[in-house]
């Protein structure tokens, strides 16, 4: 059968169809198959549109032969899809086809449903990733499937990598890329997937899904229905759930860097206070012959003043680097010795804050870019599964409800 002949299809759906699933014949086997989600991500087919193919591939609307039985179907799908606690269910119910045949399977398991409390709340369609990410991706293939999502860049003739180190997050695919990555860089050969060229995309999607996806391991933990449930689960998906959120080391380095500037105007403050307390005890100490001795000689008075306040000055400065570098200890990082002013007023080196600041979110971003790195990686392969265990959590909540 050729693919813009079935009914419905065309040769412009034809076409996006072979492109998406990378051949005539796996657009067919997924028509076949009713793989109604992935074929809702082509663009320009929505769900009912989907669900309208998948119809036409299976012949199902044969079944159906008169308006009346189309009618009659229809009313009881609704009274059906009445009883469900999800939208989502409410909808796929209303999506479902008479088969031609009876499915025992299904028999048994309505049965079983019947005798169950069992009540499954909270699920709707995983959300799809809408993020434009920052990073580059420098190929001389085609990428049609991440242009959405990235900005896709063809070298030039002549263009080296050095040319593309105004970008601060870039994959390179293919030969020529840096032996030693920049920060933020990425290179990877041409049969990289597209997991490892856009690490990003993985990693948002499942940090969009993950109350949802936490379902599937929360129903593991009932009583009712345990075979069911168990077709469901996805080995170690908690862990990696888990792993998304940042870890101990980037936590520390994100909340020394928002204290950064708060910290840095709070030793300015104790350091004038402290000068400010150590020379009014020195006034205090200056009465009596002591006083009509300066008042003799003042360039004395001058000389022992200026040495009260540098002594205090430095004493102030390095309780302050003490203190600072006690908060910048987890980052790895020291306050540098031109950090804080030798004189008064005592004062923090803005330039030299900034400095620090942008050093921090590099560092930060860095071990983002790593962590990114290793967990997509991890992540890839279960993504899939996750994506099947969701769409079975439903037809599951399907068939209780029909129940």
């Amino acid at each position: 059968m050729v693919l813009q002949f079935m009914p419905g299809i065309g040769q412009k759906i034809s076409q996006k169809l072979t492109q998406h699933f990378g051949s005539e014949h796996l657009a067919l086997m997924a028509l076949k198959k009713g793989d109604f989600k992935k074929l809702t991500d082509v663009e320009g087919i929505s769900e009912q549109k989907a669900a309208d193919l998948i119809d036409a591939a299976k012949d199902a609307n044969t079944f159906l032969a008169t308006k009346e039985a189309v009618r009659l179907h229809k009313s009881i799908m609704q009274h059906v899809a009445a009883c469900a606690n999800n939208n989502v269910t409410k909808e796929n119910l209303m999506k479902l086809q008479p088969a031609k045949e009876l499915v025992k399977s299904r028999q048994d398991f309505i049965k079983k449903t019947m005798n169950t409390e069992l009540e499954i709340n909270g699920l709707k369609k995983l959300n799809k990733v809408k993020t434009r990410f920052k990073r580059v991706v420098v190929s001389s293939m085609e990428i049609r499937s991440l242009e959405p999502y990235c900005r896709i860049i063809k070298p030039e003739s002549g263009e080296t990598w050095q040319d593309y180190t105004v970008f601060k997050e870039v994959t390179w695919v293919g030969d020529g890329g840096p032996l030693e990555p920049p920060s933020g860089w990425i290179v990877v050969p041409e049969t990289a997937s597209e997991t490892e060229i856009l690490p990003e995309f993985t990693l948002e999607w499942f940090q969009i899904n993950e109350k949802l996806l936490r379902k599937i391991d929360e129903l593991t933990e009932q009583d009712e229905l345990k075979n069911e449930i168990a077709k469901i689960q996805v080995e170690g998906l908690t862990s990696y759930l888990d792993q998304l959120k940042d870890d101990e080391k980037i936590t520390q380095l994100k909340n020394i860097k928002d204290q950064l500037w708060t910290m840095a105007k709070k030793l300015e403050t104790d350091m004038q206070k402290e000068v400010d307390e150590a020379m009014s005890d020195v006034n205090l100490r200056l009465d009596g012959s002591d006083m009509l001795r300066a008042l003799q000689d003042t360039s004395a008075l001058q000389r022992k003043l200026k040495q009260q306040t540098s002594t205090a000055i430095s004493k102030a400065v390095e309780n302050a680097k003490t203190v600072f570098n006690s908060f910048l200890s987890p980052s790895g990082m020291h306050c540098p010795d031109q950090a804080f002013s030798s004189t008064w007023p005592t004062k923090i080196s803005r330039q030299i804050m900034d400095q620090m600041d942008q050093d921090l979110e590099q560092l930060i971003q860095s071990l983002l870019a790593q962590k990114r790195t290793k967990l997509s990686k991890q992540l890839a392969p279960i993504k899939q599964k996750c994506e099947l265990a969701w769409e079975n959590l439903i037809q599951l909540d399907m068939w209780l409800t029909v129940g």
